[in-house]
């Protein structure tokens, strides 16, 4: 009826039920064109039904325009271009890797809804400042995410972006020895409502990224900082179970687990050699780009990929969890070698 119009030709589908759908529930449809024959004028069409956020039918439909030129001006009012310029969206923008991350975007084609936790900081007025120059909408709110209400205004800035927003970078994190109950506000809390409010958005446009920014020390021991490693853990182990859930559907969920960054955040750390933010960043925008891999461990001189978590030996070889390469080399295949997850 709408994709292409007035001038289809239905050609067929494929149909995988994944759930029930159960009666007098209210259904959503979710269509994205996801190849165009421009030969044939055939469009194929990836159709998602969905129920309480749950993903209960994909389909995959076929159809040709049978015309070269037709104008339907009423179709363009509900059809969506998701390669338009999207909303990233940043919490703890005014840090040191929300900083270097708001540029990077902008300069990746990214409007910007930046979180800050206090809008009259020096930070705050630094970093606004830094971007006043930049040629793309931008977009402030302030909000504290270890408190509920923090929390209710990010989830409506989420919501107000609608189907605009297609990226989540969630810096955010009470420093590592805050109480837990601190920590669990920022990071996992935060996190959860940030998933619960745009997964849907994100199922309407089939398309959309959260990144969350971990800990190095989930895979690396250290006798400190207990609660702050468990509530990086739960953040990271949650979205790996999403991406599994949705990445066929072009939502990913990923972890960067960065050895320490050289931010002011960082001074009690003990670690000798640390991140600078511009690496971090770098090596989230290329998750952004290609988020083919649940977590990224981005150390001194080397990055590894894979995933995360417990995985049956008899499915998985533990060499495979993670894929080394060397910066130094260009990431070149030839130069990977397997590390052994311990």
């Amino acid at each position: 009826m709408y994709l292409p119009g007035q001038p289809s030709l239905y050609l067929g589908h494929e149909i995988n039920a994944l759930n029930p759908v159960f009666y007098e529930k209210e259904v959503n449809y979710f269509a994205k064109i996801i190849s165009i024959n421009k030969k044939y004028r055939i469009l194929t069409i990836r159709v998602l039904i969905v129920q309480d956020l749950n993903i209960c039918l994909v389909a995959k439909m076929r159809v040709k325009a049978r015309y070269e030129n037709w104008s339907d001006n009423e179709n363009k009012k509900i059809i969506n271009n998701i390669n338009q310029k999207s909303f990233a969206l940043i919490t703890g923008s005014t840090g040191e890797l929300g900083k270097c991350l708001s540029h990077k975007l902008a300069k990746n084609g990214f409007n910007l809804c930046l979180h800050t936790s206090n809008k009259d900081s020096d930070k705050f007025k630094e970093l606004k400042n830094s971007l006043s120059h930049l040629k793309c909408e931008i977009k402030f709110f302030e909000s504290n995410l270890a408190e509920p209400s923090g929390r209710a205004l990010l989830k409506n800035n989420i919501e107000a972006l609608g189907t605009n927003l297609s990226t989540i970078i969630h810096c955010a994190s009470s420093p590592a020895d805050s109480s837990l109950e601190k920590l669990l506000g920022t990071n996992y809390i935060t996190l959860k409502d940030i998933v619960d409010t745009s997964k849907n958005l994100f199922l309407n446009r089939q398309d959309g990224r959260v990144v969350f920014v971990s800990s190095i020390y989930l895979v690396k021991p250290i006798n400190d900082y207990d609660n702050y490693i468990s509530v990086k853990s739960m953040c990271t182990s949650y979205l790996s179970r999403l991406n599994k859930l949705y990445s066929n559907y072009d939502l990913s969920f990923n972890s960067i687990l960065p050895s320490v960054i050289d931010t002011p955040f960082s001074n009690s750390s003990q670690d000798t050699e640390k991140l600078i933010p511009e690496e971090v960043s770098e090596e989230i925008i290329k998750i952004i780009k290609n988020p083919k891999d649940e977590i990224v461990l981005k150390e001194v001189g080397g990055v590894k990929k894979g995933y995360y978590g417990f995985y049956n030996s008899e499915m998985h070889n533990p060499s495979e969890n993670f894929v080394y390469s060397n910066e130094k080399e260009n990431l070149k295949s030839d130069v990977q070698k397997n590390f052994v997850k311990q």
